[in-house]
């Protein structure tokens, strides 16, 4: 099922800044806090499973004018930016969809707005710092950052050759980054996106990762919470998810046989599936759009398709 075509972007104003986000759907809303590299198209068959009774909203990171001394400022932005696209869709409470970068950014959304939330999809999520599990990601990336650091443009420029040549993608499947069910269409889009990623603004980002710690909100969730895991995962192992399962009242856990953090794209069907259940027996069917009455939506705005 091929998923709908985001809206073009309306425009939030939030601080002076205009903060453009994309819509498809109509009904009860998901709000999707996407991860780092990839985009929504990583989640289109999830979309697409979900194009009638739902209202899937999205935007793009904004990291301009961030203190890279305070990375913590960061995920308060884009908590910030959520909730001012929220409140001009005038939704009143949302379900939360947070992958990787983004499933910090959903527990950060719910401490600042408890009311906001109806309930959290966590997927390939860790509440405090990546590295702290003993996983790929947390003996490699530091690394790999410290080294782009040092050594600029050289290693960057190399790093993003590399993720475009066809055989990347093989040998990520092969090694076990990626797993081999991972459609070539979704393994093009994403060695696109890493093939433009802008290094400075993943350091940015992962800083503000590996400082941010959600462990302390995390037992006053009182919302339904899914966790759905990859056991291949390199950056987020099953100790982080099984942490933030034990650390919330009622969570639920899907832990998926060789998906990797892109277990989401790896497994399209399967998680589709699980949420459904999920929405459905706790609560979030599909059938009352959770809307505010009292302010229409906005009119269509002209920013650029994710």
């Amino acid at each position: 099922m091929k998923a709908p075509a985001f809206s073009e972007g309306a425009a939030a104003v939030r601080g002076g800044r205009s903060v453009p986000y994309w819509h498809v759907g109509d009904g009860r809303p998901v709000l999707l806090a996407n991860g780092i590299v990839g985009g929504p198209k990583l989640w289109s068959s999830e979309i697409a499973h979900f194009a009638d009774g739902y209202r899937w909203l999205t935007w793009e990171y904004d990291a301009g004018g961030i203190d890279t001394d305070n990375p913590g400022e960061l995920i308060e932005r884009q908590v910030g930016d959520a909730l001012a696209i929220l409140d001009a869709e005038s939704v009143e409470q949302t379900a939360i969809v947070g992958w990787s970068f983004g499933a910090k950014v959903a527990m950060e959304l719910f401490r600042r707005a408890p009311r906001r939330v109806a309930s959290l999809v966590l997927v390939g999520a860790v509440a405090g710092n990546p590295w702290e599990h003993r996983s790929i990601a947390g003996s490699v990336l530091p690394r790999v950052l410290r080294l782009s650091n040092r050594f600029g443009g050289a290693l960057e420029s190399v790093m993003t050759r590399a993720a475009r040549w066809p055989e990347t993608s093989l040998w990520a499947r092969r090694l076990g980054v990626v797993s081999p069910t991972l459609s070539t269409e979704l393994g093009s889009e994403l060695a696109d996106a890493l093939g433009q990623i802008d290094f400075e603004r993943v350091r940015t980002f992962l800083r503000a990762m590996e400082t941010h710690d959600a462990s302390d909100v995390l037992h006053a969730i009182d919302v339904p919470v899914l966790v759905i895991s990859g056991d291949r995962d390199f950056a987020s192992t099953r100790e982080a998810a099984e942490h933030i399962v034990r650390s919330v009242r009622g969570a639920e856990l899907m832990t998926v046989p060789g998906g990797s953090h892109f277990v989401h794209a790896e497994y399209p069907e399967l998680v589709s599936l699980r949420i459904e259940k999920f929405f459905r027996e706790r609560g979030y069917a599909d059938a009352v759009p959770a809307r505010r009455s009292s302010a229409p939506p906005p009119p269509p705005g002209d920013g650029p398709k994710p």
